[in-house]
């Protein structure tokens, strides 16, 4: 068990802070605010490790939050964003990891988190008081086919139901990866893709104020990566016996 206090800054990147114009659409463009100041972010957490089981519950607090302000010019029909400090944000979350070995030559591997967020915020000078539930979930399956070869699929699930002013939908993606090892496991070689069925998009809607929009954005998040690894030195050095290459990089994302 593990009781931790941490103070984390967030510092506004370049393309926040720069004030120039980059069009979207004849009608909505984004641009940076160089009065962006930092926000800091205060969390206490509890978490709970047993037999390669967690459970982590925490609370965070961040002050001057940056979030897209959407601001519509009736005159000339444009909607501009320009990220703000716009107010506080507390979030309460709980999260959940469990290994399951279901049989000798099939793992799966299960995260869940729940999420309840409490927001007072300010967007184009008007308040904007929002409590919500959100969650998140990552089943990853592990198939040991052969002793030298390994396939992984994993399937993430999210649903935050609000983005500032947005109410935004759920969003899904599955990933995949094939390992084949050679030469007693010192050279492997990896097919991985991500997003197969290219369900990566950001969907959403704003009723505020005098603004009604709706909103879709696809990322191309799909590809393929063929990679090589290979270790030189001696396996029987400690550091290169617990050295975790291929499909253990994809499962430490989950936890």
């Amino acid at each position: 068990m593990n009781l931790s206090y941490s103070r984390k800054i967030n510092r506004p990147g370049y393309s926040l802070l720069n004030p120039f114009s980059t069009y979207i659409d004849a009608f909505s463009y984004v641009s940076g605010n160089p009065d962006l100041i930092p926000f800091y972010r205060n969390t206490i957490a509890l978490r709970y490790n047993i037999g390669g089981y967690s459970a982590n519950l925490s609370y965070s607090v961040i002050n001057n939050f940056i979030d897209n302000d959407y601001v519509l010019d009736n005159v000339n029909h444009t909607t501009s964003f320009i990220p703000r400090n716009t107010g506080k944000w507390q979030g309460l979350t709980l999260g959940v990891y469990a290994p399951i070995r279901v049989v000798k030559w099939y793992s799966l591997n299960v995260y869940a988190e729940g999420q309840y967020s409490m927001t007072d915020k300010h967007f184009s000078s008007e308040r904007f008081e929002n409590d919500f539930f959100g969650n998140y979930m990552s089943l990853q399956h592990v198939f040991t086919i052969l002793p030298t070869l390994r396939a992984n699929i994993q399937m993430i699930w999210r649903n935050v139901p609000w983005d500032g002013i947005v109410q935004t939908n759920a969003t899904w993606v599955m990933n995949a990866q094939i390992e084949k090892s050679f030469f007693d496991k010192r050279l492997s070689l990896t097919v991985s893709c991500d997003d197969i069925f290219s369900t990566m998009a950001y969907r959403g809607n704003i009723n505020f104020g005098n603004i009604n929009q709706s909103i879709k954005e696809t990322y191309s998040g799909r590809q393929i990566l063929l990679t090589a690894r290979y270790s030189f030195g001696s396996q029987k050095i400690r550091g290169a016996r617990n050295r975790s290459v291929g499909i253990e990089d994809e499962m430490g994302r989950t936890k």
